[in-house]
């Protein structure tokens, strides 16, 4: 797994240079499993072949 931390600007201002950067790491890793935390977003996103889950560990407390 494979686990990267980013404010929801962060990834609305860079998000395909996020991903692109966080498939080419997986790649490089062989992992599978993808995870984006965020302070408020949550979803699933396919990205280049690759499910990545954004979760909201903000949400997840409540």
């Amino acid at each position: 797994m494979f686990i990267q931390n980013s404010p929801k600007s962060a990834i609305e201002k860079t998000r395909k240079p996020g991903l692109d950067t966080l498939v080419e790491t997986t790649e490089e890793l062989h992992c599978c499993n993808l995870l984006v935390s965020t302070y408020s977003q949550a979803e699933i996103i396919e990205y280049k072949n690759f499910k990545i889950k954004i979760a909201s560990i903000f949400n997840s407390c409540n």
